[in-house]
């Protein structure tokens, strides 16, 4: 979909498909006046109407194109694209990354790393070259 040049009114109908349950996802292009998405429908007339009948009547709408997938060669519940919802608590913990220390350990700074840390408290945009300067 392409929208009036206002980053404003792209984000807003991006933001309306992204709350539809048949949405798999939205992105920006363009600057923030296109929109790229894909949308599963569960018949051809619910992809109509949305596609082809409601969206190009959206306020500062002005384009829109609408392709068919016709075969996913990497799909299902492995695709990257697939709407499957959120992650349960155990597919959440193998995403997180192990201590370095060693599970169940708490991590001990040492003098150099509070020295770090409170450099980026000052400025948490610092330089390498400045953190190297300031910790030694």
């Amino acid at each position: 979909m392409r929208c009036a040049p206002s980053a404003a009114v792209a984000v807003a109908v991006a933001e309306a498909l992204a709350r539809r349950p048949d949405t798999s996802w939205v992105m920006l292009t363009s600057g923030g006046t296109e929109i790229v998405c894909a949308v599963r429908a569960e018949h051809d007339t619910d992809s109509e109407t949305l596609l082809l009948d409601r969206l190009p009547r959206t306020s500062r709408v002005e384009a829109v194109s609408a392709h068919s997938v016709l075969h996913t060669f990497y799909g299902g519940a492995e695709s990257p694209v697939a709407k499957l919802g959120p992650l349960d608590a155990a597919a959440a913990a193998r995403l997180r990354p192990a201590p370095p220390n060693g599970p169940g350990r708490p991590i001990r700074l040492d003098d150099g790393d509070r020295e770090l840390v409170a450099a980026l408290a000052d400025d948490g945009r610092s330089t390498y070259e400045q953190l190297a300067a300031r910790t030694g």
